[in-house]
């Protein structure tokens, strides 16, 4: 599988040149867990690079382990931790919070029955040998600003089998103009002059909806705190239903970002979401980076507009505040009155 892999990426490498005269060196490949795709990767490219390994794969196989867990509790609880643990934006803080996750549940194992026990220990081993130590690329912030799984490209195996094969296994030679097909169909409405012509996204698009949600945000007047810098513009932002965000609060956040002192994963957790904090610069707030969900996976989030919409870099349809408004304006809305009925006492 090594040498298949290797010749795919010399096969790319050397078109690229040919074709494009571009040097072709890649540093960044989503290998999932197979170490035949590095391998073959770093025998063409550089030993030198950051693999990220695909999160649904790694999530799916975990869930498929958590079935050993019966207790549906402990068995959603393990899950939910995953989940908070791939959020982690930065690598020391994601070692940190792996070892104090391990310690929660040998801790919760020693508290249950021999069985129970067990079967926490088997998925926590198997947790932490494959995916903390031996592939740990797989949490957000492991490589900022890049994908942290290539489900948009295995999507296009869909529109392959929907659009060309129709779902029919080929026979080589057909196989092959089919592939010549696709290339020419794909590579023409790629093209400029093209009347079809669908462009390739260099950041992530702001629409709509994204300027509902951010002119939502505006109006829920959420307590925030702002650092100003050279060029560059740092906001903190409370989460929805936290009501003061103090300094002494914004303190504490840095203090345990910087230290990573986390007296346990639960605490971890709580403080991680307890704020977000952004960071844009003047010139191109587009290429700005947040600490929030939402940004981490799709690479924009309402935080970051709303902040270029605060300092004047940006500014928000007016249709998407239309919108806004007359929602709201229906959620405040008094409530019908009832109806009066007829009451009758029985002496």
């Amino acid at each position: 599988m090594e040498t298949n892999f290797t010749f795919i990426f010399l096969m790319i490498k050397s078109l690229a040149a040919q074709l494009l005269n571009l040097q072709f060196n890649p540093s960044l490949p989503v290998a999932n867990c197979a170490n035949a795709i590095a391998n073959g990767f770093s025998c063409t490219f550089s030993n030198d690079f950051v693999r990220v390994n695909c999160w649904v794969h790694i999530h799916r196989n975990m869930q498929k382990q958590l079935l050993t867990i019966k207790s549906e509790k402990l068995h959603s609880q393990f899950a939910l931790d995953i989940e908070a643990l791939q959020l982690a934006h930065l690598v020391d803080s994601f070692n940190k919070a792996a070892a104090l996750y391990a310690e929660k549940w040998d801790a919760i194992g020693e508290d249950l029955n021999e069985t129970v026990k067990r079967q926490i220990e088997q998925c926590l081993q198997h947790f932490a040998e494959e995916y903390c130590d031996r592939y740990p690329g797989w949490f957000e912030g492991h490589a900022t600003s890049h994908p942290s799984h290539n489900n948009a490209l295995k999507s296009t195996n869909n529109v392959i089998k929907m659009e060309y094969t129709m779902r029919s296994q080929l026979p080589v030679a057909q196989f092959a103009n089919m592939a010549c097909t696709i290339v020419r169909d794909w590579s023409q409405i790629r093209n400029p002059e093209a009347v079809n012509f669908v462009p390739f996204n260099s950041e992530a698009p702001i629409k709509e909806k994204d300027y509902e949600e951010t002119y939502g945000l505006i109006c829920e007047k959420r307590k925030m705190l702002t650092q100003c810098s050279d060029g560059a513009i740092t906001r903190f932002i409370a989460k929805k239903g936290l009501i003061n965000l103090t300094s002494e609060q914004f303190r504490e956040y840095k203090h345990h970002f910087h230290e990573n002192l986390w007296p346990s994963f639960d605490t971890y957790v709580e403080v991680h979401m307890s704020m977000w904090a952004v960071s844009i610069p003047i010139e191109n707030w587009t290429s700005g980076a947040y600490s929030c969900p939402p940004f981490l996976k799709k690479h924009k989030c309402k935080h970051l507009i709303a902040v270029a919409a605060t300092f004047n870099l940006t500014s928000i349809p007016i249709s998407a505040k239309a919108i806004v408004l007359v929602r709201r304006k229906k959620e405040v809305a008094l409530p019908k009155q009832p109806k009066h009925s007829f009451v009758i006492e029985l002496l």
